[in-house]
């Protein structure tokens, strides 16, 4: 075989490579996306039927997007929906002690998070950012200050407005900056562009 049909066959293989990748990695997000709409749905039917710092431990490598395979996603319920208008977000919360309740899955309930009925308490979720098809907070670097979000649980909306944006250094902690007199949620993702640093969003409830 020539070198001219080495160089050829090469390339072929190359492409036929990266054409395998983006395929698996939009039926991936197609495949989490319908099951999010149907959880989402099954959610709100059941609906209808019935300044100090504290620090966060958190496993930076879990919340860095990465190809790979994703646990079967059967029995899967949710128990809240986050949304977020600006950036088309519409996620649902499974429960902290869910075994979907990992970046590997889905979003994440970081432990200690309150859910949102409880006073002054703070909801904290991490999620990957990224490119991935489990990047589910891809788009959060497009917020500013003042975007609004919600979370739906136990029947009940609880809005919030994003009060404050900072950076963290990974190093398996997050300090968490927040105004304890309020009820706020608090979401954890890498900072787009970096591999050092993670960013932390600071919502605060509104009426």
């Amino acid at each position: 075989m020539t070198k001219k049909k080495i160089s050829i066959t090469i390339s072929l293989l190359i492409i036929s490579f990266g054409i395998f990748l983006l395929s698996y990695n939009y039926f991936m997000e197609q495949k989490l996306a319908v099951f999010n709409q149907m959880n989402l749905k099954l959610y709100a039917l059941e609906g209808e039927e019935e300044e100090e710092d504290l620090s966060v431990e958190v496993e930076v490598d879990d919340i860095q997007s990465e190809e790979q395979e994703i646990p079967e996603v059967s029995g899967r319920e949710y128990i809240a929906t986050l949304r977020i208008p600006a950036i088309s977000l519409n996620l649902g919360l499974v429960s902290p002690d869910s075994p979907y309740n990992n970046v590997d899955s889905n979003i994440t309930i970081i432990s200690p998070s309150d859910m949102p009925d409880v006073e002054q308490g703070n909801l904290i979720i991490a999620g990957h950012s990224g490119t991935g098809y489990l990047a589910f907070f891809r788009n959060l670097y497009r917020l500013q200050i003042g975007a609004q979000a919600s979370v739906t649980y136990n029947g009940t909306r609880y809005n919030y407005r994003l009060a404050n944006i900072y950076f963290e250094e990974k190093n398996g902690y997050v300090s968490i900056h927040r105004d304890r007199s309020k009820k706020t949620m608090t979401l954890i993702t890498c900072t787009k562009d970096s591999d050092t640093m993670q960013t932390v969003y600071i919502f605060e409830e509104i009426e």
